[in-house]
C-alpha cells in the first residue's frame, strides 16, 4: 500500500513540477484535456516535451482525444509522444499503438527518504547552484554533453527563466574549476524532484553524478520533503538503486520510431 501511495504522490509531483516549470520555457504550453495534460514546447524538439501525459487516473479518459492532440503537435513539425503508467492504462497504450506510436521507453519512478541515502558519491568535488547567464551556459554545455545531444537542443531548460521559477535550483558540479556535472531540481508539496542529472561520457563512473544527485536531495530534506523523487534513465538506474532510491511505478513513453531515431 505505501508504494501505490508513493507512487500516486510522486505522478502528481511530476504533473505539478513539469507544469510550473513549462510555464517559463521558450515557446512552452500547458493545457488540461480529458484528464490529462499535454505539454507543448517548439524550442525543445523531443517526443517527452510535446506530448500527453496520462499518468493521473482515470487515464482512459485520454483515448478519444490521443489522434486530435496528436495531429496537432506533428502539425507544428514537433514529434508527439504519450506518457502513460505501464500497465495502468491498456485501452490508451492501444489506441497509441494503433496511431503509429510504437517505440516504448520504459521509465523507472523511483523515491528515496532521507534516511535511505546509503551512497552519497564523489567527496573531491565542489557542487554549487547556479542562476548567472555564464554559469547556466557552462552547465548547459555539461548537460548536452552528458546527454550526447547536439549543442542548443536543450537551451530552453537551462536558462535564468527556469532557474528563477519558484521552487527550481539547478546545480553545477565541479573538479578542479571544470564542469564535470549538473542537475535541476523542483521543491514543492512535500517532494523533491530531481531532473537532467548529466555527466560527460569521459566523467562518468567516479560518483560525480551521484554526488549532485544527493546534494539536491539533501537540500530538499532540509527544506522540508519528504521524498526525494526521479524518473530515472536506464544509463542512471543502477546508479540510484545504489544510492538507496526505490522503484516504486513504472512509466511508459510512446513515440514514433522515427521520433527516437
Amino acid at each position: 500500500m505505501a508504494s501505490t501511495q508513493e507512487a500516486d504522490r510522486l505522478a502528481a509531483w511530476i504533473l505539478s513540477a513539469f507544469k510550473e516549470v513549462f510555464i517559463a520555457l521558450d515557446g512552452g504550453r500547458v493545457e488540461d484535456r480529458n484528464g490529462c495534460r499535454q505539454f507543448v514546447c517548439r524550442s525543445v524538439p523531443l517526443p517527452a516535451f510535446n506530448s500527453l501525459w496520462a499518468i493521473q487516473h482515470p487515464a482512459e479518459a485520454a483515448v478519444s482525444g490521443l489522434a486530435p492532440a496528436m495531429a496537432e503537435v506533428e502539425r507544428m513539425g514537433l514529434p508527439f509522444g504519450v506518457l502513460l503508467r505501464s500497465s495502468r492504462a491498456p485501452e490508451l497504450e492501444a489506441e497509441a499503438q494503433r496511431l503509429g506510436l510504437t517505440a516504448a521507453e520504459r521509465i523507472p519512478a523511483m523515491v528515496m527518504a532521507a534516511d535511505e541515502l546509503r551512497d552519497p558519491g564523489a567527496r573531491d568535488i565542489e557542487i554549487t547552484r547556479v542562476t548567472g547567464k555564464a554559469d547556466l551556459d557552462r552547465t548547459l554545455s555539461v548537460m548536452e554533453a552528458g546527454f550526447e545531444v547536439p549543442p542548443g537542443l536543450l537551451q530552453a531548460l537551462c536558462c535564468p527563466a527556469v532557474a528563477q521559477v519558484p521552487g527550481v535550483s539547478i546545480y553545477l558540479a565541479t573538479v578542479d574549476g571544470e564542469p564535470v556535472s549538473t542537475a535541476t531540481s523542483w521543491l514543492g508539496d512535500g517532494g523533491i524532484g530531481i531532473f537532467n542529472v548529466a555527466t560527460p561520457p569521459a566523467m562518468r563512473g567516479r560518483g560525480y553524478g551521484t554526488a549532485v544527485t544527493a546534494r539536491a536531495a539533501a537540500e530538499g530534506f532540509m527544506a522540508g520533503a519528504e521524498l526525494a523523487w526521479l524518473q530515472s534513465s536506464h544509463l542512471g538506474e543502477s546508479v540510484y538503486r545504489r544510492m538507496g532510491f526505490r522503484q516504486v511505478d513504472s512509466h511508459l513513453l510512446l513515440s514514433r520510431p522515427t521520433a527516437v531515431a
